[in-house]
């Protein structure tokens, strides 16, 4: 990774990486440890998952989004995203 992209960029390739993959690769977890300690990789680790189970828990139970969300979204899409709750009938089943 260039250095001018710095510490922002890494912590965003790591969050990225432990959506995708589900943990971080011996690179990521080296480069982050130099560059901000090994305590901070596991807060930002505990952080990427407490925020995974904070969207499972709000998608299951449908949370609704504010208006002033769902209008901002309306306007400018995340590209990618799915903004309305799956219904019950198109959910995954185990």
């Amino acid at each position: 990774m260039p250095a001018a992209f710095g510490e922002d960029a890494l912590i965003a390739q790591a969050a990225g990486e432990l959506f995708t993959v589900r943990w971080l690769g011996r690179e990521t977890e080296t480069a982050l440890a130099a560059e901000l300690g090994r305590d901070a990789v596991f807060d930002l680790i505990a952080t990427v998952g407490f925020y995974s189970v904070l969207g499972f828990i709000l998608m299951t139970y449908e949370t609704p989004l504010d208006a002033e969300v769902a209008e901002a979204l309306r306007v400018s899409p995340l590209s990618g995203s799915r903004h309305e709750p799956v219904s019950a009938a198109s959910a995954p089943t185990s």
